[in-house]
C-alpha cells in the first residue's frame, strides 16, 4: 500500500480512512507492507502501524514549504499535491520492495499519487487506486466558486488532472470512490475493463458511541484538518457570517473549531466572541461529547465528511450544508438537517439548541443510519471479497 504520509495520528479525514482499511485488512489475514511519507518536522509515529503492518517503509517528503509547491505547480506538468508528496527517494522505496518482495496486489492512495507509476518496475500484479475523492470534480468545484487567482490556478490542475487520469486509468485494474454519485462520474472516464468499486468511509462503532452526558453549554463544533482550503473556507463562513446570527438569539452560545494545524485564517477567528480554536488535539471524542450541534458548512469538496460519520455514531444532530453531506445518502429533516444560506443555516442551529425532542431525534435516526450503513468492518469485508477475486487485466 502506497501513501503520500503516515496515516497516523489521526488527524483527518484520509488518515482515519486508510488507517481502519489498512487494521480490518489486517485483522481479516492480509500480509500489508506500507510505503508512506514522513515529515522529518512532523511527530507521526509508525509505531501502532508497525503492529498492523508485515513492514512500514518510510521515505522522506520533500523539503519544501507550501508556497514553494504552489509556485513550482505552476511551471510543472504535474498536479499541485503530486509536489509536495513525490521524490526521488519515495520511487527508490517503492522500486526496491517491488523488485524484492512478490505482491498479490499493488494499492495506491490518491490519484496524484497514482504516476509512481512511470518510475517503478512494470509487475504483473493487480492495482487498485483509492481516489478518496474525485479529484476532477474538486477542481472544477474551485473553479466555479473560488478567486480570480483560484480560478486560474484550478484551471490549470484541472487540465493536468484530467491528462492524467487519462493515462493512470490504463494501468490500474479498479477504482475506488467513496460515493455511488462520483463514482457513476469515474465510470464515463474509465476505460473498458476496469472495475469501479464504491467503498464510502466508516466509522469504528465500537469507538464512537453515543452517551447520556449531559451538555450543559450551548457547544457548536466543527472539526477537521484546519490547513485544508475547503476546511478552512467552512470556518471562517461559518465564524464570520453564520455564528453571530446565532449569537444574537443564544448569547451563552460557543462555536469550537477543533482540528490539525489551524491555518491563520482560522486562529484569526479568535478575535470573534464565542469562538475557540483548539489547534491540534490527540483525541476528538471528548469534543464530540461536548457538543451539542455539529456544523458541516462546506462550500467546496467532493468525497464524503467522515467527521459527519463520526458525530452521528456519537449522537450529535447535524445541521449541514448540501454538499457538506454529499455522497452519504442522508434525509434531510430525518438523519441531519440541510441547510444552503446564512439565515436559514443559523436558523436551523438555533433550532436543535432550543429544542431538546428534535435534538434528539435528529441524532437518534443520525445514530442509526451510520450503524446500519457506515460501520468500517462490514465494509472492508466487502471490499475483501472483491479484493479475493481480482485479476491483472489485459492489455
Amino acid at each position: 500500500m502506497i501513501s503520500p504520509y503516515i496515516p497516523w495520528p489521526l488527524y483527518g479525514g484520509a488518515s482515519v480512512r486508510m488507517f481502519n482499511i489498512i487494521k480490518e485488512l489486517s485483522q481479516r489475514g492480509h500480509k500489508i507492507v506500507l510505503a508512506a511519507g514522513k515529515d522529518i518536522n512532523s511527530n507521526s509515529s509508525a509505531d501502532i502501524l508497525n503492529q498492523l503492518c508485515e513492514e512500514v517503509c518510510l521515505y522522506e517528503l520533500p523539503k519544501q514549504g507550501r508556497l514553494l509547491s504552489l509556485a513550482r505547480s505552476i511551471f510543472s506538468g504535474k498536479p499541485y499535491p503530486a509536489l509536495q508528496f513525490q521524490n526521488k527517494q519515495l520511487y527508490e522505496t517503492v522500486s526496491g520492495l517491488i523488485k524484492n518482495d512478490h505482491f498479490d496486489l499493488i494499492w495506491i492512495n490518491f490519484l496524484f499519487m497514482a504516476d509512481i507509476l512511470f518510475k517503478i518496475p512494470a509487475s504483473n500484479v493487480p492495482i487498485i487506486l483509492d481516489q478518496f475523492e474525485a479529484d476532477e470534480l474538486v477542481w472544477k468545484r474551485y473553479i466555479k466558486k473560488g478567486s480570480l487567482v483560484q480560478k486560474i490556478f484550478s484551471y490549470l490542475n484541472l487540465k493536468k488532472i484530467q491528462f492524467l487520469q487519462k493515462i493512470i486509468f490504463k494501468l490500474i485494474d479498479a477504482l475506488i470512490c467513496v460515493s455511488a454519485e462520483e463514482a457513476n462520474f469515474m465510470e464515463s472516464r474509465m476505460p473498458i475493463g476496469n472495475k469501479v468499486w464504491v467503498v464510502p468511509n466508516g466509522v469504528d462503532m465500537g469507538f464512537f458511541k453515543a452517551n447520556n452526558i449531559v451538555k450543559e453549554k450551548q457547544v457548536i463544533l466543527m472539526a477537521g484538518s484546519m490547513c485544508i482550503n475547503r476546511n478552512i473556507d467552512a470556518a471562517v463562513w461559518f465564524a464570520k457570517d453564520i455564528f453571530p446570527k446565532i449569537k444574537k438569539i443564544i448569547t451563552d452560545a460557543e462555536f469550537w473549531i477543533v482540528g490539525y494545524e489551524p491555518d491563520k485564517r482560522v486562529i484569526a477567528l479568535k478575535s470573534i466572541p464565542g469562538v475557540k480554536v483548539t489547534g491540534t488535539v490527540e483525541e476528538i471524542k471528548p469534543y464530540y461529547e461536548k457538543a451539542k450541534v455539529y456544523v458541516a458548512p462546506f462550500r467546496f469538496g467532493e468525497g464524503t465528511r467522515l467527521k459527519i460519520l463520526e458525530a452521528m455514531a456519537m449522537g450529535v444532530p447535524i445541521v449541514s450544508t448540501e454538499g457538506g453531506c454529499q455522497g452519504i445518502g442522508v434525509v434531510n429533516g430525518q438523519h441531519v438537517l440541510i441547510a444552503d444560506n446564512e439565515d436559514d443555516f443559523s436558523g436551523k442551529v438555533i433550532e436543535l439548541l432550543q429544542n431538546a425532542q428534535l435534538s434528539r431525534a435528529i441524532a437518534d435516526t443520525g445514530r442509526a443510519f451510520v450503524e446500519r450503513g457506515y460501520n468500517w468492518k462490514a465494509i472492508v469485508g466487502a471490499i475483501d471479497v472483491k479484493l479475493q477475486h481480482i485479476s491483472r487485466k489485459k492489455d
